[in-house]
């Protein structure tokens, strides 16, 4: 099934206002990521190496672990860095219509569009299947993702066994291999996911986010969007936007409560010393007096710890908010579908034949 050129040139378009009318500056932090690669590449392996944590759950299996898209996020290397785990490309226990589901579930947990697609594939033979999943994903996403896309090699220990680098294996292979390295511009490394020195795979997970970096520098400080992509944003940050208000809404309350505390303890503090004051003599008043300022102090010192407080949770209102969404992509299916019928009909206004990858879901 091929997609009309036309269709695919209007899908890459450059970010617009949707980024800049929206509290978003914690979306321009983050360091997107879309793991790609068929079951038992090393996906989720690969997944826990770059976040240095173990947040994908990850063993020894013929059908892919992940059964589901799956978002994990970290601050590393100056980034806070989205880690999107996808599920085997070939799952022999899944159908093209669940896995269908999980592309679009991806589109969804790395919006507003993705960084960096890194295709993990393990040393050795370059498979007719893994061809063909590669094939499936620039149908899906388009050609143009390949400006984004970066391969990552894993089992670099069986290169390591036969004393060969990386970059010796890569020099022994032509054909359909060597045409996917130079069609991602050679971005590609490898990493052994199995290294017990925890510098040595500090430095390979580096190496690949420095990639990642270097490139969207070249791209102008731009992800990979589409028309696809923007669809799926426009729905995301109207439900992002309800939560937004939902939280501002809390914190509003809390001020309120905060500055209506802080007001009684005033008139009561102040009830309190002029009814002292009406019985004491001048020395005990000037006592008083100071440890009423005392008190004083106390209390605009707690006002303003809670008003930082306060203020700092309103500034994270969006992320939180856009958190929340993620975990509703993640678990739920009522804005799953909303995306979904979203994107159908971006792609459905280009050509017929080309969206019956995403039209057999619904």
């Amino acid at each position: 099934m091929d997609i009309c050129p036309d269709v695919v040139q209007s899908n890459y378009l450059v970010q617009t206002s949707l980024d800049n009318s929206h509290n978003d500056a914690f979306l321009k932090r983050e360091l997107r990521i879309v793991l790609l690669g068929i079951t038992g590449a090393g996906k989720s392996s690969s997944g826990n190496a770059i976040l240095g944590q173990k947040s994908f759950v990850s063993k020894v299996c013929s059908s892919s672990v992940t059964s589901k898209c799956l978002e994990k996020k970290t601050t590393r290397f100056g980034h806070d860095i989205v880690i999107i785990d996808t599920p085997g490309f070939c799952d022999t226990h899944r159908s093209e219509k669940e896995i269908t589901k999980e592309i679009v579930r991806c589109i969804g947990l790395s919006s507003p569009g993705p960084h960096a697609f890194v295709m993990v594939l393990k040393v050795g033979r370059f498979t007719k299947e893994e061809q063909a999943k590669i094939a499936k994903v620039k149908e899906v996403f388009g050609q143009n993702m390949t400006n984004y896309l970066f391969v990552l090699f894993t089992r670099l220990e069986d290169l390591e066994a036969d004393e060969q680098t990386l970059e010796e294996f890569l020099a022994q292979n032509d054909g359909e291999l060597k045409e996917l390295i130079d069609e991602c511009g050679d971005r590609c490394t490898g990493i052994n996911n199995n290294e017990k020195d925890a510098k040595v795979k500090e430095r390979k997970v580096k190496k690949l986010i420095d990639m990642i970096v270097s490139n969207v520098e070249k791209n102008d400080g731009r992800y990979y969007t589409s028309a696809m992509m923007e669809a799926a944003e426009k729905i995301i940050l109207k439900r992002q936007e309800e939560l937004q208000r939902k939280k501002e809404e809390e914190v509003r309350q809390e001020r309120e409560k905060v500055k209506r505390e802080a007001d009684e303890k005033l008139a009561q503090l102040e009830k309190e010393m002029q009814k002292k004051q009406e019985t004491m003599m001048e020395q005990e008043r000037e006592e008083l007096r100071k440890r009423h300022e005392e008190e004083l102090k106390r209390i605009e010192a707690e006002r303003i710890k809670e008003e930082k407080r306060l203020t700092e949770k309103a500034a994270k209102a969006a992320e939180e908010a856009r958190h929340q969404v993620r975990e509703e992509i993640t678990q739920g299916e009522t804005i799953l579908n909303a995306i979904g019928r979203s994107v159908v009909n971006i792609v459905s206004k280009g050509v017929s034949d080309a969206y019956g990858w995403i039209t057999s879901w619904f």
